[in-house]
């Protein structure tokens, strides 16, 4: 089997101005050493303090690196669907441009990249979060296991998966759920190799995410119920 040579990064950024060129550089980094082709894709998606200036700065420095400008606020959810359509490299993946993913685990990754088509990660340093967010995590992932009867640990967090394989898929989430999302289409529609790898996550000063807001977890569980209701009762294919 010939070993995968490439891979796609899609940064999501929303007003990131702290962490977005340490989150990128670090990712350069690291992937410089493991001999794989990259490509970079920096979404600013609206961001109101200086995200887009240093995007731009970035792009200028390295070719490799891509910006999209988004005027306004879109969410993360049309950020990652946009950035499958644009990825041209074989494996592709989405990271928050707030440093909250230790990118060294990329390593662990590239390993199991030839004998898999979807890598889905999940969080092994998890007592860096609330306790609340914890469990909240822990409460999604198992809802996402018994109705999709999928064998996963974790949803919303580092996956490498085949571009090939979603940009044959539609997706229709706006926001977080679009991990859940793509993660369930991928393994019930096409038949996925898959494998769940460990990574880390970095600790910030602030341990707050958009992903935990009322009007986000709402969202999830709404979404999560229409996507059920379309794979289990309408029997739809994607």
């Amino acid at each position: 089997m010939r070993k995968p040579n490439s891979l796609s990064i899609g940064v999501m950024a929303y007003n990131e101005e702290e962490y977005l060129e340490r989150t990128v550089k670090d990712a350069i980094q690291v992937l410089n050493r493991t001999g794989l082709d990259y490509e970079i894709l920096i979404f600013n998606d609206g961001s109101s303090d200086r995200t887009g200036q240093i995007a731009i700065h970035l792009a200028r420095k390295n070719k490799r690196i891509k910006v999209i400008h988004h005027r306004v606020n879109k969410g993360v959810g049309i950020s990652i669907r946009e950035a499958i359509k644009k990825a041209s490299k074989e494996f592709f993946t989405y990271i928050p441009g707030d440093y909250q993913f230790d990118i060294k685990s990329i390593n662990r990754y590239v390993r199991h990249m030839e004998d898999h088509d979807c890598l889905i990660g999940y969080i092994i340093n998890t007592k860096i979060r609330q306790w609340y967010r914890r469990v909240a995590s822990q409460i999604f992932a198992n809802v996402i296991k018994l109705l999709f009867h999928i064998d996963i640990k974790y949803t919303n967090g580092f996956n490498f998966i085949k571009s090939r394989m979603l940009k044959s898929i539609h997706f229709s989430s706006t926001g977080h759920t679009i991990s859940s999302e793509i993660i369930v289409k991928v393994l019930k529609f096409r038949k996925a190799r898959f494998k769940n790898i460990p990574f880390k996550l970095v600790k910030k000063d602030v341990d707050v995410s958009t992903a935990f807001k009322p009007g986000s977890i709402v969202n999830a569980m709404w979404s999560t119920f229409l996507l059920w209701k379309d794979i289990t009762i309408l029997r739809k294919k994607f």
